[in-house]
């Protein structure tokens, strides 16, 4: 295969990865030493390049990407490619057109440079704010300063929030713990779903017999389910993603559901096995509950099968204080509150 076509190949399979949320397949494209510079992460380098990517998949809302002309030699190559998106903190509807220039090393991508109008872009994403001072370096300097920050880097002792006095990138019911990212699930989560909820370790504690175990079509529905919960109520269920790895971790939030007849908010968590046991279900929890204390919520309430020792664990850490016994979804579950007021 000739350089040429090698290389055109390799920009091809760079963004197809990219539009199916694919970090492992985006990052097979780039060599070890790569660099990346844009007009807001500005110079990654290594590591940090893929850490970037990867964030930016798990935080995507309705991400669609579509790659235009693009050509390359065996030294370099050029793309034009379209990103369409709501921005997390504001909700506004983004299409950005970004110009892309790649250097090669050894059939991979070695120097990758995005540019695009930065103006035009403040614009979509943060309206009449962006249209005054888009070309203002202060706010440049501020979307570089909390784009920065939302990168897994070191894992700072307090959260972005109280470091910051700002929750960066994410929305006001979303949240960044000191190890996680709290953000509503973006479209392209069935996978993710997938692997959690058909981890049969997780599986057995939410689809226990005689109910039947999840299929791809559930999860689906779970997704479609979480993502219109926030559109009706302006919060709910997170996508959980490791701040250090760029890794999703599991779900949990904020939902609507009813308990004995009667509506209830709970607060739902499921963790994948490789990060159970490290605290993440109950920094997951508490950040939730700060929430629904700033949307005004009067109470919230958590379920698990009474034999759930592990998650019923948590209800207590968080502060949540056992009830009693219910019947939910025809199994016999511990019922757990916490009054807000």
């Amino acid at each position: 295969m000739s350089g040429e076509s090698g290389n055109t190949q390799l920009i091809e399979r760079f963004y197809g990865g990219f539009a199916a949320g694919d970090g492992d397949q985006m990052a097979s494209c780039y060599h070890p030493d790569v660099h990346f510079h844009d007009p807001v992460f500005q110079d990654l380098n290594g590591p940090d390049v893929m850490k970037m990517w990867r964030t930016l998949i798990n935080r995507s809302s309705g991400l669609e990407l579509t790659l235009g002309d693009h050509q390359a030699d065996e030294a370099g190559g050029t793309a034009h490619w379209t990103a369409v998106y709501a921005f997390a903190t504001t909700g506004r509807p983004v299409t950005n057109e970004i110009d892309a220039v790649f250097r090669f090393q050894d059939g991979l991508i070695i120097d990758h440079v995005d540019t695009f109008d930065f103006w035009r872009w403040s614009r979509m994403a943060l309206g009449t704010p962006g249209l005054l001072l888009g070309w203002s370096p202060l706010l440049k300097s501020k979307v570089r300063k909390q784009s920065a920050e939302l990168l897994p880097r070191v894992v700072p002792e307090t959260p972005l929030a109280d470091q910051t006095g700002m929750t960066g990138l994410v929305g006001p019911v979303e949240s960044v713990t000191a190890r996680l990212f709290c953000t509503r699930p973006p479209a392209n989560s069935v996978t993710n779903y997938e692997c959690l909820f058909m981890e049969p370790s997780v599986e057995r504690w939410l689809r226990p017999a005689p109910l039947e175990p999840f299929v791809t079509a559930d999860l689906v529905r779970l997704l479609r389910h979480d993502r219109s919960h926030w559109q009706i109520h302006d919060f709910g269920p997170w996508a959980l993603v490791d701040r250090e790895s760029g890794e999703f971790v599991g779900r949990a939030g904020l939902a609507w559901t009813r308990v004995e007849g009667r509506q209830e908010v709970e607060l739902p968590w499921a963790i994948l096995p490789r990060f159970q046991r490290q605290g993440l279900a109950s920094e997951a929890g508490i950040s939730a509950i700060d929430v629904a204390r700033r949307i005004g919520l009067a109470k919230v309430v958590s379920l698990a099968l009474v034999d759930n020792f592990a998650s019923r664990g948590v209800m207590e850490k968080v502060g949540l204080q056992f009830k009693r016994e219910v019947d939910h979804v025809g199994l016999p579950h511990a019922l757990y509150e916490l009054d807000l007021e």
